[in-house]
């Protein structure tokens, strides 16, 4: 029997925010208990069809991974909103 848990953070910058810059952001990248990856460009690829997290590089995916690792640690509205911190350019 197959273990499906898993836990996802959605990054959203809208264009011209002044953390994001000129560009938008839409990305999900998503962790399974297995080991497995996925990252999505929700803005590219809405349906979810093109899992990106292949091509990350080492330092990228443990980026993701480290932000989901804060995100799942926090408590209370306050701590969740800065949990999340933002992800070095790619």
């Amino acid at each position: 029997m197959s273990n499906n848990t898993y836990s996802c953070v959605r990054a959203v910058v809208p264009a011209g925010d002044p953390g994001g810059g000129a560009n938008a952001e839409d990305s999900q990248f998503c962790s399974w208990e297995s080991g497995e990856s996925e990252l999505y460009d929700l803005l590219a690829d809405p349906w979810q069809l093109t899992n990106l997290a292949p091509a990350l590089s080492a330092a990228e995916a443990a980026d993701w991974l480290a932000r989901l690792a804060r995100l799942k640690g926090c408590a209370g509205r306050e701590a969740c909103a800065t949990a999340g911190g933002s992800r070095a350019a790619a």
